[in-house]
């Protein structure tokens, strides 16, 4: 990690200059708690990005992804754990542009193995289901595939980079600031 990413992931993350269309970090983080799938950008061994969407479980400083232990962009994170998470809202017509990119540096925390109650990989792969599926299919699912084969994987945010705003930002208009 350079200094300036170390500077950068030293201060809090979503400071907001007042109508710059930055969204405050406490929405921010309300923004990556919602059930919405997200998209896992990775590098393949050609170089080339490589998007899947995904389940992300955001504590408010990194984000926890449970995967599948032979998922091809798990080979990506190994050897090249640079990555990038983005959340979009609105661009359907609407009159918000919402988005949150996270880019960070992924690791793998546990795996490959299976969900092992009172583990952490177990605790997550839990709280995703219970998410994105709700309570009583969240507790079906994970009896049904708790041996499959899984990795915790953790991202630490490098910087985020939020909009939240119908129009351009300034600077890309030409305007000052």
């Amino acid at each position: 990690m350079s200094d300036a990413q170390k500077a950068y992931a030293a201060r809090e993350f979503g400071a907001v200059t007042p109508g710059s269309g930055a969204i405050p970090r406490e929405r921010i983080d309300a923004l990556l708690r919602e059930p919405k799938v997200v998209a896992l950008a990775t590098t393949d061994d050609d170089g080339y990005p490589y998007q899947i969407p995904i389940w992300v479980d955001w504590d408010g400083r990194d984000a926890w992804l449970v995967t599948r232990a032979k998922a091809a962009f798990m080979e990506h994170i190994q050897a090249r754990p640079r990555v990038s998470l983005l959340r979009l809202e609105g661009l359907e017509g609407a009159a918000a542009n919402t988005r949150i990119q996270v880019v960070g540096d992924a690791d793998v925390v546990a795996g490959p193995g299976s969900l092992v109650p009172g583990e952490t990989m177990f605790e997550v792969a839990l709280r995703l289901a219970v998410k994105y599926q709700g309570a009583e299919i969240a507790a079906r699912y994970i009896e049904r595939t708790r041996d499959w084969p899984r990795c915790l994987v953790r991202i630490r945010p490098i910087r985020i980079v939020s909009w939240d705003h119908h129009d351009w930002h300034p600077r890309y208009r030409g305007d000052p600031g």
